[in-house]
């Protein structure tokens, strides 16, 4: 059902009323979910048993009429990339003296998952003209385990890309982790999940040559899957079960948290993050249709994962 998107995605009442009330709560990591694009995908092959387990749900149907997205298989491109970001990480972390710290951290950055941040990363660098090469550093970097690592990593890791632009990503990254970024989401309603995302698209599209308005387009986008991240998450807390979401549900009600549901209403806290999914697909017009495909999948696939 094609929702209208007449209300700004920075509702910004909403968000001081959440900023206010979890001063005193411990933040909180997101993981999406909603339903939006007609799509058929099949599997290719993966890394491990537990990998091809994170992907188990990537299959996105819509109704949204708003924006046509392009034929694209999104799931074998999801694969695909993420089994080559794993073996980045692999290569970057070889076991090596000390080996109990390296081992610590090959835990760490090998631990699974879908890999969203270090493909939206790649995908945004693509979208702009660059390549897989150009954004691996970046896409390492846009990883939150090991930072410091990261910012090593891709300073003497990245070919092909002027200096100036190494220094303007690595610039990205550390606003992102500072006293405006991460640190603060340690104190008001700042979305660790949400600042990393935007981090990783407008690093990708620094990487790939992007103008300095692409970069902005790029960093739109991604505030808005960002924000779509946590009102999914926040909808899931409520409407899922403690082992379909595979971690303790109801924890923001019994935290008391002020959450999209509680202050909006089930019902308006899905149509916020169905025109937040508009929004973000629109954002992308002015882009490559084909090239942007990706991109415009990975927005209906966070929403499809409540449904």
């Amino acid at each position: 059902m094609a929702v209208s998107s007449t209300v700004s995605i920075y509702d910004n009442s909403l968000l001081l009323v959440k900023s206010i009330h979890r001063l005193s709560n411990q933040p909180r990591t997101p993981s999406g979910h909603i339903k939006l694009a007609p799509m058929k995908i099949q599997a290719t092959g993966v890394a491990t048993p537990s990998f091809k387990q994170s992907f188990q749900s990537l299959e996105v149907t819509s109704k949204s009429e708003k924006v046509p997205l392009p034929a694209f298989d999104f799931k074998e491109y999801m694969i695909a990339k993420a089994n080559r970001v794993n073996k980045a990480l692999d290569e970057a972390i070889p076991l090596q003296h000390p080996q109990k710290i390296h081992e610590a951290m090959r835990y760490s950055l090998l631990a699974g998952g879908k890999r969203v941040r270090p493909i939206l990363c790649i995908a945004s660098c693509e979208l702009v003209g660059g390549d897989e090469g150009l954004a691996m550093p970046a896409a390492f970097l846009a990883g939150d385990a090991l930072l410091s690592l990261a910012f090593e990593h891709v300073a003497r890791n990245t070919k092909n890309v002027s200096s100036g632009r190494v220094v303007q990503a690595i610039a990205e990254l550390g606003s992102t982790v500072g006293a405006k970024g991460l640190v603060a989401g340690q104190i008001v309603d700042i979305d660790s999940e949400a600042k990393l995302l935007e981090a990783a698209a407008v690093c990708g599209g620094i990487m790939g040559g992007a103008d300095a308005t692409s970069v902005e387009r790029l960093r739109k986008y991604a505030r808005s899957i960002g924000l779509l991240f946590q009102v999914v998450d926040d909808i899931l807390d409520v409407t899922k079960s403690s082992e379909e979401l595979g971690k303790t549900a109801g924890k923001d009600l019994a935290s008391d948290k002020a959450t999209y549901p509680k202050l909006m209403g089930m019902d308006e806290a899905k149509k916020f993050a169905a025109r937040l999914v508009d929004e973000a697909n629109q954002g992308l017009a002015f882009f490559d249709h084909v090239k942007a495909a990706p991109l415009y999948h990975l927005a209906n696939y966070i929403a499809s994962l409540q449904n």
